[in-house]
């Protein structure tokens, strides 16, 4: 199994893996409340889906720390990126950050890219990303921050750290979390 496809299967199972829980917990507090036969029957099932996936989990990651430590032939790199902003509804200055960004010339070589909107508790408006390069960048990160933070004279959060190993499997779920909420699933689309 390749080593992206490691990963892409890990995220499927973990969000399986929540899934399973919400059914779970809701089963169990159907059977408390109505004390039928059936939601314990679907909890019980749950539960055991549950084990199955979770030692699923278990085993990728074993497969997962042994082709991270036997492949010295990758030298792809990734970065986990937030572009925030101040507004409140508005997507144009996280959209054109990252289309500026993607457009640039450290954006020409990335293996992979996948970006996402949401708002968060406080209601602002930004983009998480994730992406993966095969070299090096032609500036300091802090020098990145500040070049492809900046829109239209003003300074935005643009936010780049390189992540490995499972935290790049906890980054990939973390910046989908929300994409299926109605707002996330329209603005999205400006992304592809």
């Amino acid at each position: 199994m390749k080593h992206t496809d490691l990963i892409h299967s890990y995220g499927n199972l973990l969000f399986k893996k929540k899934h399973l829980e919400f059914s779970r917990d809701l089963s169990w507090e159907h059977f408390m409340n109505n004390m039928g036969f059936s939601a314990y029957q679907s909890y019980t099932e749950a539960e055991a889906m549950l084990k199955s996936v979770e030692a699923n989990l278990d085993h990728l990651r074993e497969v997962y720390a042994q082709t991270h430590l036997n492949n010295t032939s990758s030298n792809n790199n990734y970065y986990a990126i937030t572009i925030g902003s101040a507004e409140k509804n508005n997507t144009s200055p996280c959209l054109s950050l990252w289309k500026r960004f993607l457009g640039s010339a450290d954006g020409k070589d990335f293996v992979t890219s996948e970006a996402y909107f949401e708002k968060g508790d406080n209601g602002f408006v930004h983009i998480h990303a994730i992406i993966q390069k095969t070299r090096g960048w032609s500036m300091s990160m802090p020098k990145l921050r500040k070049r492809y933070g900046n829109h239209k004279g003003k300074q935005h959060n643009f936010d780049i750290k390189r992540i490995s190993g499972i935290g790049i499997v906890k980054w990939q779920n973390y910046i989908k979390k929300d994409s299926t909420k109605p707002w996330n699933m329209e603005v999205n689309e400006l992304l592809q």
